[in-house]
C-alpha cells in the first residue's frame, strides 16, 4: 500500500483550520467484482469473489478532510472519499464513496473543559460494480445476504466524551442511527 497525505493549515477570521488531501493505491490478492459477475452469468449461479482472485490487483482512492474552528468552543468538519470500487475490499469496511459533515462542541461551554461532544451525518455508497455483484447474490467480507435492494447508507451519530474524575481516563458513549444498513433497503 502506498499513501500520500498533504496537509495545509489555514485561518478564517482568526480561527484555526486545516485541509488534508490523501491519495492511495493498494495492491493485494483481491477478486474483481465484474469478473465474478461474468463467470456467474456463464455458470448460472451467484457470483463468488474468491473464484476470480488475482495477486497484485489494485484499488485506487482519494479523500479530503476539512476541519475548521467556528470559535473557541465549536468546530466543524467535512470529509469525502472515493475509491474505484472495482476490486474487493480487503480491510476496514465495504465503502466505495462517503461524505460526512459534523460539529464538535468543547466542554468549556458547560463548564467541563476536558469533555467534548459531537454530531455527524454520514452517507456511504458503493460503486456500480460492487453494487451489481451484491445484487446478483454475491457476498463481501462483511456484507451480503444473497439479495440486495440497494440504497445508500445514511448514518446519524452523536457522542459525548467525558473525563472520569482526576484520572487520565476518558469514556465516550456513542449513539448511531443507521438507515439502510449494509446498503440494503430491506
Amino acid at each position: 500500500s502506498q499513501a500520500l497525505e498533504i496537509e495545509h493549515k489555514l485561518s478564517i477570521s482568526g480561527n484555526e483550520g486545516k485541509i488534508r488531501l490523501m491519495g492511495y493505491i493498494n495492491r493485494a490478492r483481491m477478486g474483481n467484482y465484474k469478473n465474478a459477475l461474468l463467470i456467474s452469468n456463464q455458470v448460472g449461479r451467484p457470483p463468488q469473489i474468491d473464484s476470480v482472485v488475482h495477486p497484485g490487483a489494485k484499488k485506487i482512492g482519494f479523500g479530503i478532510n476539512i476541519e475548521q474552528d467556528i470559535d473557541e468552543e465549536i468546530g466543524t468538519f467535512a470529509r469525502a472519499g472515493w475509491n474505484d470500487g472495482k476490486n474487493e475490499t480487503w480491510m476496514f469496511t465495504e465503502i466505495d464513496r462517503y461524505l460526512s459533515i459534523g460539529l464538535v462542541f468543547k466542554g468549556s461551554l458547560w463548564q467541563r473543559k476536558d469533555d467534548n461532544s459531537g454530531i455527524a451525518l454520514i452517507i456511504n455508497g458503493l460503486s456500480s460494480d460492487h453494487r451489481n455483484y451484491l445484487e446478483a447474490g454475491g457476498y463481501g467480507f462483511i456484507i451480503g445476504d444473497g439479495k440486495l435492494l440497494y440504497r445508500p447508507e445514511f448514518i446519524m451519530e452523536i457522542y459525548y466524551l467525558f473525563k472520569v474524575s482526576t484520572l487520565p481516563l476518558w469514556i465516550s458513549p456513542d449513539y448511531q442511527f443507521i438507515m439502510n444498513p449494509a446498503y440494503n433497503h430491506d
